[in-house]
């Protein structure tokens, strides 16, 4: 897959909508028309504001042609994972030091998190099914796992402090629960295996995704029963109150047609629903579709509205950059690019509009 940044990331997203931006230039967006359309979101540089440090893999020593594909965040460090078997190590204090681990020629890595216990982080590897322990010195560990019934394709690892939980594609279960030692404890959620046209949907309503919760908890929001669900201490499944999930998946429902930016600019909007979910100093966001543009790129964000109400868009541009991932916790963030890493901490970043 090329992957340079004026390109879309994701496989098979076909649709695109062509936006064509009527403002005029150094002005803000316009208002919205008086057909009843939503106004354009507010432009906002929420990822890669004036305190942000960045790491352009390039310069780094990242071979070309290597992809980013998940990133996660310790204490001291923040991680990048990279295919085919590349994991950066980057000091979030600021330090020169950028350190990399590589796995064997045939190892292909998936699936990245952090440990909460002790600072270490886990990768999943789809063939052969199983998962390796890294220490925050860069010491490797691998652990094999029974294997996921279906293609055993990584679609989420969570570390939890309880356990470990993998969401698998074509698994006849959507979430299996893994001890560090590599024992199987116990799989939940049956899948839907109904045969659809085009690409897997993404999550939003009807759909199901697991993620974490601000304190580092797990959730898992099961799309056919509409809710959310939490292991309690047991290991079992119960109801969570959280609503984070209850939100259209539809990209771009503010920008569609709506001039924002400057006369002369024209933006392709690469339709898809949300991709991951992260918490900006405690508010939950979805980080949705992207947009390209002639002279820049932007990413959709989409915050959700307490209380069950509609959700706020916002439109994030990052000098050319379009984010694949963004990964939080309590004092700081990494944003994800093809290109590199932005990393943020909350107390010199801006609040949300």
């Amino acid at each position: 897959m090329d992957n340079r940044m004026d390109r879309c990331p994701f496989d098979g997203l076909q649709a695109m909508t062509l936006l064509v931006l009527a403002g005029c230039a150094g002005q803000p967006a316009p208002k919205a028309a008086s057909s009843g359309q939503p106004p354009p979101p507010p432009i906002v540089h929420l990822l890669c504001h004036a305190g942000t440090r960045s790491v352009g893999f390039a310069a780094v020593g990242v071979p070309e042609g290597e992809r980013p594909v998940a990133a996660a965040l310790t204490p001291r460090y923040a991680w990048v994972l990279f295919q085919p078997a590349r994991l950066l190590r980057v000091d979030r204090a600021g330090g020169a030091t950028v350190q990399m681990l590589v796995g064997g020629d045939r190892e292909t890595w998936d699936a990245l998190d952090a440990d909460p216990l002790d600072g270490s982080v886990w990768i999943g590897e789809e063939h052969p099914f199983s998962l390796h322990h890294v220490t925050p010195d860069l010491r490797l560990t691998t652990v094999e796992v029974q294997r996921v019934q279906g293609d055993g394709t990584f679609n989420r690892l969570l570390v939890g402090r309880d356990a470990l939980y993998v969401s698998a594609a074509g698994a006849d279960d959507q979430v299996w629960r893994i001890e560090r030692t590599g024992h199987f404890l116990a799989k939940a959620f049956p899948s839907r295996h109904e045969e659809t046209e085009g690409e897997p949907s993404r999550f939003g309503r009807g759909f199901s995704h697991l993620a974490h919760s601000p304190d580092g908890g797990v959730v898992f929001w099961d799309g056919a029963q509409g809710k959310a669900f939490a292991p309690d201490a047991s290991g079992a499944w119960v109801p969570s109150a959280v609503s984070w999930f209850d939100a259209d998946p539809s990209p771009g429902r503010a920008v569609k047609g709506v001039g924002v930016g400057s006369k002369d600019e024209m933006w392709y909007l690469y339709e898809g629903g949300f991709r991951t979910l992260f918490f900006w100093k405690g508010q939950p966001i979805f980080l949705s579709s992207h947009a390209s543009g002639i002279k820049n790129s932007a990413t959709v964000l989409v915050v959700p509205a307490s209380g069950g109400g509609e959700p706020r868009e916002l439109f994030d541009r990052c000098d050319k950059a379009y984010f694949l991932d963004v990964v939080s916790d309590t004092t700081g963030y990494l944003a994800l690019t093809h290109e590199g890493a932005v990393i943020g901490d909350f107390a010199s970043s801006p609040d949300l509009p």
